[in-house]
C-alpha cells in the first residue's frame, strides 16, 4: 500500500547532504535483525517492535478522542471548525480554581531568551512557544553512518490546559501529556513538542531537525513526506518541524518511537515510517485547530 520515492528523488536527496556513508539497502520487515535495531533495550519497557498494540478502552478518567461521554460534550479538543463542539481540554474530574495561580517566576528571570508568551487567537497564553534560530553557526552534522531506532517508555497522554506549563523528560519526547488543540498537518516554522505529541497521539509521523541542519536536508524530509502515498483514511498524516537542540540532525518520531541519524536515508525512515505509523493510541486523520507557524503541505 505504501510506496517508497522515485529511486531518481530519493538519490537526489542524499547526495545533496554530501553524504559519503554506502547507501542503506531496504529493510526486509521479515528479517528482524536487518537495518535499524527497533528492539527495545530494555525487555520491561514494552512489546517488540512487530507486537499489535494494546488499543484497549484508556481507563476510568483518562481523556478521550472523537467520542462523546454519556452526559457531555467530547474532551478532545482541536477538529477542524466542521467537527464537533470544542472544549477546554481540562480533566473533566479537576477543578481549576484548585490550580491556583501560575508562578512564572521573578519578573526579572530569564532562564531561557528564546522562551516567548504571547497570546493564543482565542485570549489564552502560549507557554510552549519559543524563537527558534540557528544559535551556533559553526554547527556540523556528525558522519552519516546508520541510524538509531529507538522506543521511549510511554510518558503518558494527559490534556493539560494551556496555562500549566508541560515538561519532559525525553528531548525529543514521542508520548507524554500535551495541549487538548492538535495542529494542522503539515510544515511549521516551528511545533512545540506539547503540540506535535497530539498529532503522534493520532497516529501521525512527526520530521524534526536541528535549527542549523542545511537546507538540503529539510528539503529532503519534505520530498518524503510528500511523497508518502494516500492510505484507507486519507492523506498521509505528518508534521515537519525544526526542533531546538536536537542532539542529532534529523529525527523522525511515531508514537513511543524516535529514529535519529546525521544525514536523511530514505530506506531507513521509509522502514522506520511503514513499521510505526498509525501504530497510536487513537487514530484520527482530521487536521486540528492549532496552525501557529504553519506553513503548508
Amino acid at each position: 500500500m505504501r510506496n517508497l520515492l522515485p529511486s531518481a528523488l530519493l538519490t537526489a536527496a542524499v547526495c545533496a547532504l554530501g553524504c559519503d556513508a554506502d547507501p542503506v539497502a531496504p529493510i526486509d520487515a521479515a528479517t528482524p535483525d536487518a537495518g535499524v535495531d527497533m528492539t527495545p533495550t530494555d525487555p520491561d519497557v514494552g512489546p517488540p517492535a512487530d507486537a499489535a498494540p494494546d488499543l484497549a478502552p484508556p481507563p476510568d478518567g483518562a481523556p478521550l478522542d472523537a467520542e462523546l461521554l454519556p452526559d457531555g460534550p467530547p474532551l478532545d479538543e482541536g477538529l477542524s471548525p466542521d467537527g464537533p463542539p470544542l472544549d477546554a481540554g481540562l480533566d473533566p474530574d479537576l477543578d481549576p480554581a484548585d490550580l491556583g495561580p501560575l508562578d512564572l517566576g521573578p519578573a526579572d528571570s530569564a532562564p531561557d531568551a528564546r522562551h516567548v508568551v504571547e497570546p493564543l487567537p482565542d485570549g489564552g497564553v502560549d507557554l510552549d512557544w519559543v524563537e527558534v534560530a540557528c544559535e551556533d553557526p559553526g554547527w556540523m552534522p556528525g558522519m552519516c553512518l546508520p541510524g538509531e531506532g529507538r522506543r521511549q517508555e510511554n510518558a503518558g497522554a494527559g490534556h493539560i490546559a494551556e496555562e500549566i506549563p508541560i515538561e519532559y523528560a525525553e528531548s525529543p519526547p514521542a508520548s507524554g501529556d500535551h495541549r487538548s488543540r492538535w495542529g494542522r498537518w503539515g510544515e511549521y516554522t516551528y511545533m512545540p513538542p506539547q503540540r506535535y505529541l497530539h498529532n503522534l497521539e493520532h497516529g501521525g509521523i512527526v520530521f524534526l531537525y536541528h535549527p542549523c541542519a542545511e537546507d538540503a536536508a529539510v528539503d529532503a524530509l519534505r520530498a518524503l513526506a510528500r511523497a508518502r502515498p494516500d492510505d484507507d483514511t486519507g492523506a498521509f498524516r505528518w508534521i515537519l518541524t525544526p526542533y531546538p537542540e536536537l542532539p542529532s540532525a534529523i529525527a523522525v518520531l511515531a508514537w513511543e518511537w524516535v529514529y535519529t541519524a546525521e544525514c536523511v536515508q530514505p530506506d531507513e525512515i521509509g522502514d522506520f515510517i511503514d513499521r510505526f505509523y498509525r501504530m497510536a493510541p487513537e487514530d484520527v486523520r482530521s487536521d486540528g485547530v492549532y496552525e501557529r507557524g504553519w506553513i503548508g503541505r
